[in-house]
């Protein structure tokens, strides 16, 4: 069995034996506390023989690193441009490219057709772009939903602290619900633009692919071309640690 882990910058995601654990990132302050989180999830479960994980918070990397090693008792696949993938990633300054784009943008290329704009909304949203040959050719990143809802409240005088949630009305009626529908509605409008702009410079439809951790309370508010894919990152994580173990 393989343990698949995504870091990001709120939460991290752990895949082990079919199952998701959700654990807050500032959690992780060193390798036992990774271990004990996890402990109830992995016990039972059988052999461990190995583990991938992405990272895009660099002081955490070491902290899961340590912990899956000790866990498993093999280096894990740790995702960064120089592994062997199923893209293409050499138009790009790969050194800049997030673990979790790559992880996103390998999922997406296992499991659909090319080419696509992968979406990852999550604290900061990032569009992907994939030819038709599953080369990497860029894409845009904009504040997350989250990180719209927290701007808005540090730098206004009355606009409360909300967290994101999943009952948005298009017409708010009352503050709370305004800054709600200003903030998926602005994230779900730059999707289908951006999907579109790019399907028109490329001169060939792209599948518009979705995931990350606030893709649920999107998917009422975007058209049902979209395909949503909780699980993608993981897909891609799986697939990369395929290519590299």
């Amino acid at each position: 069995m393989i343990i698949a882990v995504n870091v990001g910058n709120t939460n991290t995601a752990a895949l082990v034996d079919g199952h998701v654990a959700y654990f807050p990132t500032s959690a992780l302050a060193c390798a036992g506390d990774f271990i004990s989180l996890l402990d109830g999830y992995i016990n039972g479960t059988g052999s461990i023989s190995g583990s991938v994980f992405a990272s895009v918070v660099p002081e955490k990397s070491g902290v899961v690193a340590q912990a899956l090693e000790k866990i498993t008792g093999n280096r894990p696949v740790a995702v960064c441009a120089g592994l062997k993938l199923n893209i293409d990633i050499s138009r790009y300054d790969a050194d800049r490219l997030g673990a979790d784009r790559i992880a996103a943008c390998c999922g997406a290329a296992a499991k659909y057709g090319m080419p696509a704009v992968v979406f990852d909304f999550g604290t900061a949203t990032t569009a992907n772009v994939l030819s038709d040959g599953g080369m990497f050719l860029g894409g845009a990143i904009v504040p997350g939903v989250s990180t719209m809802l927290k701007s808005l409240s540090q730098n206004t005088a009355q606009l409360p602290y909300i967290k994101a949630q999943s009952d948005v009305s298009l017409i708010g009626s009352d503050t709370r619900e305004c800054m709600l529908a200003g903030a998926y509605y602005a994230t779900a409008e730059f999707a289908k633009g951006y999907l579109a702009n790019v399907s028109s410079m490329l001169g060939k439809e792209c599948a518009g692919i979705v995931t990350g951790g606030n893709a649920a309370a999107l998917r009422a508010v975007l058209p049902e071309q979209f395909i949503f894919d909780g699980g993608l990152v993981f897909d891609g994580l799986m697939k990369i640690y395929e290519l590299n173990a």
